[in-house]
């Protein structure tokens, strides 16, 4: 199984832009990616145990996870298929914008599958 951890940390025209993402890689008939069964459960363990996991944030945030983890795997194509599984996605309430999490995540699933994205996707977080 393959791991992947990537942690967006830039500043585009002035604006901080974090946030990190981590994900395992199966090899599988087909390309998949689903969320895992914990992945905000970081929050419990720093903020105790009635910390906020679930919400229209979290929902939107790992919708962002999910779909650049799919997006890498389209972009790595030739290199086998593979189920990612998102297993954690860590974020600020200041420094984390729209899209930042996708980045973060392709990135992470490239590295669970053995790939290379390069800077390309730093171009725009966010757009």
């Amino acid at each position: 199984m393959g791991v992947g951890r990537h942690r967006l940390a830039r500043i585009v025209d002035g604006l901080g832009h974090l946030a990190e993402v981590a994900v395992t890689a199966e090899p599988a008939a087909q390309n998949a990616v689903t969320p895992g069964p914990d992945p905000y459960g970081w929050r419990r363990e720093v903020y105790g145990p009635s910390a906020r996991v679930t919400g229209p944030d979290e929902d939107r945030m790992l919708a962002e996870a999910l779909e650049g983890a799919a997006l890498a795997l389209a972009a790595l194509s030739g290199g086998g298929r593979f189920h990612v599984t998102v297993v954690e996605v860590l974020d600020t309430p200041a420094d984390t914008c729209p899209g930042d999490v996708r980045v973060a995540a392709a990135h992470a699933t490239a590295e669970a599958v053995g790939g290379e994205l390069g800077d390309v996707w730093f171009t725009r977080p966010g757009a």
